[in-house]
């Protein structure tokens, strides 16, 4: 439990914040919450003034359906972690939780992922059609609408996909 003194201490201590970081912190909202994904790319290429935003946004551009196989990160993550053997959620959870770079998924989110996976598993292995849509041989076309920040990617064929080679986001127009 932390001492009174002791938080209050945090804001003496913390650095301030600059008008460019302000004015990126709104950017960067006003990106997320559109209603396409395209505004995030230039900030997720890099903010100098605030680095750990340009990370947190291309690893939600990889959230997007993968060109090629219709899967998210996580999704792919998720489903590689089965077929490579592991024997229950928990184990898949943390083995995709190992594969990021900085934390990104809890495990409540890798449930709800892999019940919306549930079509591509038998038990905690993956099927036949869930090793066709990991070699990329088929596209996972999910049942349900997801959001990506403020972009809804509907039931079906997704509109939008992440070019993973590319590092960019494709879509309508």
């Amino acid at each position: 439990m932390w001492d009174p003194e002791e938080l209050a201490a945090l804001g003496r201590e913390a650095p301030g914040v600059a008008d460019e970081q302000r004015a990126l912190a709104r950017s960067a909202w006003a990106a997320f919450t559109s209603s396409t994904p395209l505004a995030l790319e230039p900030l997720a290429a890099g903010t100098p003034a605030l680095p750990a935003v340009g990370h947190a946004l291309r690893r939600l551009l990889e959230e997007l359906p993968w060109s090629g196989s219709g899967l998210s990160r996580t999704e792919r993550q998720l489903l590689e972690a089965l077929a490579d053997g592991a024997c229950s959620r928990g184990d898949a959870f943390y083995a995709s939780i190992a594969a990021e770079e900085r934390p990104f998924l809890g495990d409540g989110s890798a449930w709800a992922v892999l019940d919306r996976l549930a079509a591509l598993l038998d038990g905690h292995a993956v099927n036949d059609r869930g090793q066709a849509v990991l070699a990329g041989a088929e596209e996972w076309e999910p049942v349900e609408e997801r959001w990506v920040g403020g972009t809804r990617l509907p039931p079906g064929r997704s509109p939008w996909h992440w070019e993973p080679d590319e590092a960019r986001v494709t879509g309508p127009g």
